[in-house]
C-alpha cells in the first residue's frame, strides 16, 4: 500500500470519526466493559427489604402499635444510611470508570488525526510534473504543507482536500433529504386538499 492509499483511509477514518458522537460513544462502550457490580444487587435488595418494612409500617397505627411501629421505623433508617453508602459507593466506580472510558475513547479516537499530523507531516503523496520551477511559491507551500518538498502535494493537504469533499457531500446530502422531505409534505397537503374538495362538490350534489 502506497503513501497515497494510506493517507487517503486515513483521512476517511477521521472524518467519519468526526461524525460520531463521543457520549453515544463512552457509553455503548461502558455497556460492554463495565462489569455488573456486585454493590448493586445488594443495593437492590436493600430497597427491596426498605419497601416492604415501610409497607408493613404504614399499616399500623402509631398509637395502638407504638413501639412494633417505633421498631420499623428504626429499621427503615438503618435501611436508608445502608442505601445511602452503597450508592455513593456505586456513584463513585462509576464515575472512575467513566472518566477513564473517556479518556481512552478520546486517545482512540484522535489518533488517526495525530498519526497523520506527525508521521505524515513530510510525506508526498503526489509529485508534480517534474522540471517546472515556475509553480507560484506560495501555492506550492499550501499543496506540501508543513515540511513537504517543493512541488509536491502533503498528506496533509490531501487530507483536508479529503475532508472538504466528504462534508460538502454530507451537506449535500442532508439539504437533499430536507428539501425531499418538505416536497412530500406539500404534495401531502395538496392530495388532502383536493380530496376535502372533491367530497364537498360531492356532498353538494
Amino acid at each position: 500500500m502506497n503513501s497515497l492509499d494510506t493517507v487517503t483511509i486515513l483521512a476517511i477514518l477521521v472524518f467519519i470519526i468526526s461524525l460520531l458522537d463521543k457520549s453515544t460513544v463512552n457509553k455503548w462502550i461502558s455497556t460492554i466493559f463495565i462489569k455488573k457490580s456486585p454493590q448493586l444487587d445488594s443495593l437492590n435488595a436493600l430497597i427491596i427489604q426498605r419497601r416492604e418494612i415501610e409497607i408493613e409500617r404504614n399499616k399500623l397505627s402509631a398509637q395502638d402499635n407504638y413501639a412494633r411501629w417505633t421498631k420499623l421505623n428504626r429499621r427503615l433508617d438503618k435501611l436508608d444510611i445502608e442505601i445511602q453508602s452503597i450508592s455513593s459507593q456505586i456513584k463513585s466506580s462509576n464515575v472512575t470508570s467513566t472518566a477513564t472510558i473517556s479518556t481512552i475513547v478520546t486517545i482512540l479516537l484522535s489518533s488517526p488525526q495525530w498519526i497523520l499530523r506527525l508521521f505524515y507531516a513530510k510525506t508526498a503523496v503526489m509529485h508534480l510534473i517534474p522540471g517546472i520551477n515556475t509553480f507560484p511559491k506560495p501555492f506550492s507551500l499550501i499543496l506540501r504543507f508543513p515540511w513537504g518538498k517543493y512541488n509536491t502535494v502533503g498528506a496533509v493537504f490531501w487530507a483536508a482536500a479529503i475532508d472538504i469533499v466528504l462534508t460538502a457531500i454530507k451537506n449535500w446530502t442532508v439539504v437533499t433529504k430536507q428539501l425531499l422531505t418538505v416536497s412530500n409534505t406539500n404534495t401531502n397537503t395538496n392530495t388532502n386538499n383536493t380530496n376535502n374538495t372533491t367530497t364537498k362538490t360531492d356532498a353538494s350534489k
